[in-house]
């Protein structure tokens, strides 16, 4: 019987007392810390979640009315980050899946 890999938790805090606009660039005020959740990442014979902490913040511009901070390589809403896609993407090409599909068309 083989053993389960051990799962272990990152805590990535993003949610500062103020932060850029995604459009303009001019600073936010902080509304609320929105409760962490669980992101997917990828780590070598181990499950690894990122519990990210994020923010909601009052636009002091016109581009909205308020906006939310997420970390570079973990897009808003969601479950894994981009590590993981680029890994399945990487192993696709590697077996052949996606010239196989091209193939059959």
């Amino acid at each position: 019987m083989e053993a389960k890999a051990p799962i272990q938790y990152i805590e990535v805090r993003c949610c500062g007392k103020t932060a850029p606009c995604p459009k303009c660039g001019k600073r936010g005020q902080r509304k609320q810390v929105l409760p962490a959740r669980l992101v997917r990442t990828i780590a070598y014979k181990q499950v690894v979640y990122l519990r990210l902490t994020v923010a909601e913040y009052y636009a002091r511009c016109e581009c909205s009315k308020t906006f939310r901070s997420h970390p570079e390589g973990v897009g808003p809403r969601c479950l894994y980050d981009n590590r993981v896609r680029e890994a399945v993407i990487a192993r696709i090409v590697e077996d052949g899946l996606a010239a196989e599909g091209l193939n059959s068309k």
